[in-house]
């Protein structure tokens, strides 16, 4: 601060003068008050002797009581300007009291002098030859001494203002050049350093006496110390500013929201990141506080996190936690959080980092899903493939005794049933297969607006006359690679469940065409132009709880024996093993929507309708020799009786290492083998090391869980012939006959 011209200056004046008036005006007042007692003392005692004057004076007046010469007495002691009145009382009750003062109020004739005489009073006893006379009273006023006394007084306080005026001239001007005038040379010089580094040299040119001049050698010497600092403070300021610039580049730059926020949950400042993330800008963000933006669904667990962190409990946290954006919707943030402390041990802020995982999230929902479907289809698989054995071994014997001639009616209509109930049974294990995309699917070229139209009557005539069906095709034609059989699995099984929300009716829409897809997180699903086909019913809708398990297997939410849940589930593998998926939409009280879709074909056929093919009619055998390889004991003993009955001769073999010792000893026309079976060597495995000893041997393939014998694609691999379990014994007999040819002669049953 600059100092002021006056303020040493007049603080010394002010404190000497006090000093001075103080020295001279004690003993003055000690003085004046003595000399005043010595006067009013002389005063009294003068007057006291003129009281006793008085009364001898007035003896002989008194005496002849003549009124003349004691008024004569009187007067002639009144000229004492110091006398303020006479009071004579007379002893004789009869005579008169005689008074005089030389105040104009005097005059009673009581005695009582005027207000302002009397102030002080000397009585004197009048005496005669005869005893007392009369009563004296003379009356003396101060007033007079007083006044001289005031005078006195005035002067002696002139002496000391007039003497505290010189001393205010000399004073301030002996500071003014000792003490003043170098202390602001030396501010001037000094006020310099506050804007940077001087010269130590400015302040050898001044001159000052005694301390003044050690004072400008300590500031010079100062001088000297502040430009060393200066120039390492200039170092590390220029090293912290840069400092500072690459943390807030880092900030501002970081591809990940940061954040400072304040004790109180204010955000004081963000990055560009956490604007995106959140869609505030930084100014909105920095008027409102963490919590204005988080769920009100992990207010709670933040609450008992900070409460931690200012405890102590913890340096940081991380924790996964929902922010609601500016338009309303959820963001799934990873928030990592570190308390920043003072000196003081004092919190100070937070340090946050925030990263938007509501995509990675999304992505791993999609895999857990995909992954518990493939779960559940490779669960699917195993159960249809030991089912199909026993469907197998039950279907069979059914048919031969429902085709046995001479049979009971009874016993045949009984096999009937069985054979049918064991059809539905198969149709069941096929859409376990379908799920879990183990089942043979057979890919062409074929137009899918055709494919859905063809099926259309049959689900007018499943849905019922209640339910009004409507088909929405394109004008042109939308060229897919698929199996028309699966597809038309697809729409009925959408037709199933459509007909079960709608019970009171309703109307469904089917609709074919090609979109533009983007991102939808459907599993399975990618960008890119595709065919879909969609069912829209009106029924009661899915409610939302309900929606991620509609495509797991025996998922329903149907009464007991209303649906197996397996038609959804069956429809989500045929579209998986098309290259294709499945999504769904649904409102509660509005409907739902299914889409499939697939890959667009590259070519488009004339037409799906296709020339029937003929079924060659089976041929019994010519005596070959069939090496038939099956773990199953059951189907083992049925497969050869059957084939023993058709004129073949039949080698068994439970697992693929016994059939390579019969294989030695027997010649094989044509092998008949399991796929999957216990003894670590499977269908395939065999068929390749009899490929190796005999190259072209016919070899079947029959199996209920299809795992190799199929492509990536879902399509039998070329070159596989395959029966899918449980097979129908008739066609066993005509795949035999069209791998071995009409037999050349008559062979011999085994």
């Amino acid at each position: 601060m600059r100092l002021r011209r006056t303020s040493i200056s007049t603080v010394v004046t002010i404190a000497l003068v006090a000093t001075v008036t103080v020295l001279l005006a004690v003993p003055g007042f000690i003085a004046y008050r003595a000399i005043r007692a010595e006067r009013l003392g002389e005063l009294a005692e003068r007057h006291a002797r003129k009281a006793d004057e008085l009364a001898v004076a007035l003896t002989l007046p008194v005496w002849n009581f003549d009124r003349d010469q004691i008024n004569h007495v009187l007067y002639g002691v009144m000229r004492d300007q110091n006398v303020a009145g006479i009071v004579v009382r007379l002893a004789d009750e009869h005579k008169t009291t005689h008074a005089r003062s030389r105040d104009a109020n005097w005059g009673s004739r009581d005695g009582t002098p005027g207000p302002d005489t009397r102030v002080a009073v000397a009585s004197r006893k009048v005496r005669g030859g005869s005893g007392d006379l009369a009563t004296l009273d003379l009356f003396i006023t101060s007033r007079f001494v007083e006044a001289e006394l005031s005078r006195t007084r005035r002067a002696m306080i002139l002496g000391i203002v007039a003497l505290d005026f010189i001393l205010v001239f000399v004073v301030r001007g002996m500071l003014w050049r000792l003490v003043v005038r170098p202390l602001r040379e030396l501010e001037a010089h000094a006020g310099a350093i506050s804007s940077g580094p001087v010269s130590p040299e400015r302040f050898a040119g001044l001159r000052f006496r005694g301390e003044l001049d050690r004072l400008r050698e300590s500031i010079r010497e100062m001088v000297a110390l502040l430009n060393a600092r200066y120039e390492a403070l200039g170092l590390s300021e220029r090293e912290l500013r840069a400092s500072e610039e690459r943390l807030s580049s880092a900030m501002q730059n970081s591809p990940i929201g940061m954040a400072l926020v304040g004790v109180d949950g204010r955000w004081l400042e963000v990055n560009p990141a956490l604007c995106a993330i959140v869609g505030y800008t930084r100014d909105e963000l920095l008027t409102m506080t963490f919590r204005d933006i988080t769920h009100p669904g992990d207010s709670e667990t933040d609450e008992r996190r900070i409460r931690r962190l200012l405890a102590g409990e913890v340096e940081s946290t991380q924790v996964e936690k929902r922010y609601i954006h500016k338009s309303g919707r959820i963001v799934w943030i990873q928030l990592n959080t570190t308390i920043v402390w003072s000196h003081d041990a004092e919190p100070r802020h937070f340090v946050s980092q925030i990263q938007d995982i509501t995509e990675r999230l999304r992505v791993e929902e999609q895999m857990r899903q995909t992954t518990k479907l493939e779960a559940i289809g490779r669960l699917a698989g195993g159960i249809a493939h030991d089912f199909n054995n026993i469907l197998m071994v039950v279907l069979g014997h059914a048919r031969v005794i429902a085709a046995r001639e001479g049979a009971p009616a009874d016993v045949r209509s009984a096999a009937a049933e069985i054979v049918r109930s064991s059809d539905r049974a198969t149709a069941l294990t096929r859409q376990l297969l379908a799920f879990s995309r183990r089942q043979p699917i057979e890919l062409r070229a074929i137009h899918l607006d055709e494919a859905v139209a063809s099926v259309c009557g049959m689900i007018q005539r499943l849905v019922g006359e209640d339910v009004a069906v409507t088909l929405v095709r394109p004008d042109d034609a939308v060229p897919v690679r698929a199996d028309a059989g699966m597809i038309d699995q697809v729409l009925l099984n959408f037709a199933v469940n459509a007909r079960d929300a709608m019970p009171d009716g309703g109307s469904l829409e089917i609709r074919t065409g090609v979109a533009d897809v983007g991102e939808t997180g459907a599993p399975g699903s990618r960008p890119g132009r595709f065919a879909y086909v969609s069912v829209t019913d009106t029924g009661g809708g899915i409610a939302p709880e309900h929606l991620p398990h509609v495509f797991e297997p025996f998922f329903t939410t149907k009464e007991v024996g209303r649906g197996t849940g397996l038609g959804l589930a069956t429809t989500y593998g045929i579209a998986q093993q098309h290259g294709g998926w499945v999504e769904v939409d649904s409102i509660v009280g509005r409907g739902s929507t299914f889409r499939v879709y697939l890959p667009l074909a590259d070519r488009c056929p004339e037409s799906n309708i296709q020339a029937p093919v003929a079924r060659p009619v089976a041929a019994p055998g010519g005596g070959e020799t069939i090496l038939l390889v099956e773990d199953e004991n059951a189907v083992r003993d049925l497969v050869a009786d059957f084939l023993g009955g058709q004129g073949y001769r039949v080698v068994q073999a439970a697992t693929g290492h016994e059939a390579l010792d019969l294989w030695d000893k027997h010649s094989i026309d044509l092998v008949l083998t399991d796929v999957v079976m216990p003894d670590g060597m499977t269908g395939f495995d065999l068929a390749n090391k009899l490929e190796a000893m005999r190259p072209g041997v016919p070899i079947i393939y029959t199996s209920g869980y299809p795992a190799g014998t199929v492509g990536s694609d879902g399509t039998l691999k070329e070159g596989v012939n395959y029966l899918a379990k449980p097979y129908n014994l008739a066609d066993l007999a005509r795949a035999l006959r069209a791998l071995l040819g009409v037999p050349a002669a008559k062979g011999t049953a085994r």
